[in-house]
């Protein structure tokens, strides 16, 4: 994790000092989702836009963004939409 990123939460302490968490690692692979959410993507038919907080979903910008992660696509080898693709493909083959 990239210690040297903070994202401020919006609390602040009672002796004035601002409360801060690490910023999540971002994903590799590419450059709309944290590595957390295109783990989670890849896992999921739905892929990383439906795993995003009520609050980002709601951000139209965030989620044109990350619904079209290629990390969690059907196109992408690996990945549950990929599978899903797959056995539909096969189905229609019967």
């Amino acid at each position: 994790m990239d210690m040297t990123r903070w994202i401020d939460t919006g609390m602040d302490a009672p002796d004035g000092h601002a409360w801060r968490r690490p910023a999540p690692d971002d994903c590799p692979d590419c450059d709309c989702c944290t590595a957390a959410l295109c783990e989670g993507g890849r896992k999921s038919v739905f892929g990383c836009a439906f795993l995003l907080s009520q609050a980002d979903k709601a951000d139209k910008a965030i989620w044109d963004r990350v619904s079209k992660c290629p990390c969690s696509s059907a196109e992408k080898s690996g990945t549950m939409a990929h599978a899903l693709a797959e056995h539909r493909a096969e189905q229609e083959k019967v």
